[in-house]
């Protein structure tokens, strides 16, 4: 199983430390990576040593997480809040059978629960239900896996480029503004703003619209 992110209180990975461990009890096959980096490291590893897992959740750090969603069996997003993930996104490109908590308001224009996801409440047993559901289920597994990826890939980037290039031009207010990168950090710190929250974010187009304005 994996899960992808910023070692933070936001991302809720103690609360999938705990659900893992509910699950574990009746299921010994299964390990869990959290893959990131972030001030909780500490915390999370307490967790999993108070739990005695140490052998079955590993933190291995900011690494490339692509071959990691090529052999998961499961990718879970337990964040208490959130906008658009970008690796709950890059794991619906993957196939991979998906898990969010349902304060992730950001996803629901990509993901449907018991569609192309299963959502859950951010609590560890509901999280380690919807867990064994999906394990347990083959036919759900699929179905799932196979709509998020026709969900992602309905995704017209150019559409989104545009967007957000507009929306670049409505901030600054001239055409002209050459963007240096520390504006664009500013830039995705307003993206969190209302006015940009309607305008869906994945990184192909990201990165485009960063090649286009620097």
């Amino acid at each position: 199983m994996l899960a992808v992110g910023r070692l933070h209180k936001q991302k809720g990975f103690d609360i999938l430390i705990k659900a893992f461990s509910v699950f574990f009890k009746n299921n010994k096959n299964y390990d869990l990576i959290i893959l990131g980096a972030g001030d909780e490291r500490s915390n999370l590893e307490k967790n999993i040593k108070e739990l005695k897992l140490e052998n079955n959740i590993f933190l291995p750090g900011y690494l490339n997480p692509y071959p990691y969603y090529k052999s998961c069996s499961l990718y879970i997003s337990s964040s208490r809040y959130e906008g658009v993930s970008n690796a709950t996104l890059e794991a619906m490109q993957y196939k991979v059978p998906i898990i969010i908590t349902d304060t992730q308001i950001g996803m629901f224009d990509y993901l449907k629960d018991d569609h192309s996801a299963l959502f859950a409440l951010s609590t560890p047993e509901s999280l380690a239900e919807k867990i064994k559901i999906i394990i347990n289920s083959k036919e759900i597994k699929k179905k799932i896996s196979s709509n998020a990826f026709e969900s992602i890939n309905k995704i017209d980037n150019k559409k989104i480029e545009e967007m957000w290039v507009k929306e670049i031009y409505w901030f600054f207010g001239d055409k002209r503004t050459v963007l240096a990168p520390p504006v664009l950090v500013k830039i995705f710190i307003v993206s969190s703003f209302p006015r940009f929250l309607n305008i869906p974010r994945c990184s192909p187009s990201l990165l485009i619209f960063i090649k286009h304005s620097l």
